[in-house]
């Protein structure tokens, strides 16, 4: 009769083989994404907001909003900010922005020329801003977006002739998915843009 050790001994190395090999196989990562913001159409204005060349600049940021990782916060725990793995702006924020404003300016025809400009760029008017917040909020159940965007329009050569409005908005998401996110950034942005027109037609 076969000694039973000799079965179980070659059973042995032939598992341990197999773990070892399926251990040491090439693991799927998780795949990166990248979003941008959708181009939202707007009906050209009945007369432009700023008169000759306006240039959008580019957004100021700080911290964690200088790097391209979309952010996120639990409901629950509101002060811990996250940076989401695997899941990114094309640009950004600051410069995501300002190309989304200088487009939607232009399609509505918010001025004679929308362009955008650095800081030595001479234009008649100039748009600058400060991103404070642009994160996503995950909660029990619905997904929302929340922008707080500082917007300042200041015409060349008159200081006096300075308009600085701050926006915070928060919009609930269409779903819990990441794409819906990106979709909900840009309808909060171009309402805040819509508001930014309104406000500063109604002081100039």
């Amino acid at each position: 009769m076969m000694n039973r050790n000799a079965l179980v001994t070659p059973l042995f190395f032939l598992l341990l083989s197999f773990f070892i090999t399926s251990c040491m196989a090439p693991q799927k990562l998780p795949q990166d994404h990248y979003y941008r913001l959708p181009e939202l159409t707007g009906a050209p204005l009945a007369e432009p907001v700023f008169q000759g060349l306006l240039g959008v600049t580019r957004m100021r940021t700080d911290g964690m909003l200088n790097e391209r990782a979309m952010l996120y916060v639990e409901e629950q725990r509101p002060v811990e900010i996250h940076r989401s793995k695997y899941n990114y702006w094309q640009e950004v924020p600051s410069v995501l922005i300002q190309k989304d404003m200088v487009s939607y300016f232009d399609r509505i025809q918010a001025a004679g020329q929308v362009v955008s400009a650095g800081t030595g760029m001479g234009v008649d008017w100039r748009i600058t801003g400060h991103l404070l917040r642009f994160e996503m909020v995950h909660g029990k159940d619905e997904s929302r977006v929340r922008v707080d965007l500082e917007l300042v329009a200041a015409k060349r050569g008159g200081q006096d002739q300075r308009i600085i409005k701050n926006y915070r908005m928060s919009k609930i998401c269409a779903d819990n998915s990441i794409s819906a996110a990106a979709e909900t950034f840009g309808l909060v942005l171009h309402e805040i843009y819509d508001q930014f027109l309104h406000d500063v037609g109604t002081v100039k």
